[in-house]
């Protein structure tokens, strides 16, 4: 009995209101993420680029947000060579996405990614 009129002092109190707002706000927060994370996991939702995963990248699904830097790791290029077949002066090479060098060389991305596949492929022997 003591226990309630406790409780009932403190919720008469707007302080009280406060903290079980909070503790609310804290719950459902917790509830969001957890969803959230269960939802990226299971594939449901996804980041804006995950177009695919690197384990199964191949030439033909190169996109413009990729780094040279990226590119070179993943196909196991040495550090230097698109940059010389692709004729790159950007000083921030290898660290540039394909779309940002294609806009410096007035191309259209599909075909700067064009020459980087063929690069690629001429690399490899594909």
């Amino acid at each position: 009995m003591k226990a309630l009129n406790w409780i009932k002092q403190i919720f008469t109190r707007r302080s009280g209101w406060i903290i079980l707002t909070t503790i609310l706000c804290l719950i459902v927060l917790h509830v969001i993420v957890r969803g959230s994370y269960v939802f990226y996991k299971t594939g449901k939702i996804y980041p804006k680029y995950r177009t695919t995963s690197a384990n199964n990248l191949t030439i033909d699904n190169i996109a413009p947000w990729m780094t040279f830097e990226y590119l070179n790791t993943i196909f196991q290029l040495p550090q230097e060579y698109l940059q010389n077949t692709l004729h790159i002066t950007d000083s921030r090479y290898p660290k540039i996405k394909l779309e940002t060098q294609a806009k410096q060389a007035q191309l259209k991305n599909q075909q700067l990614l064009n020459k980087t596949q063929e690069a690629i492929r001429n690399y490899r022997n594909f």
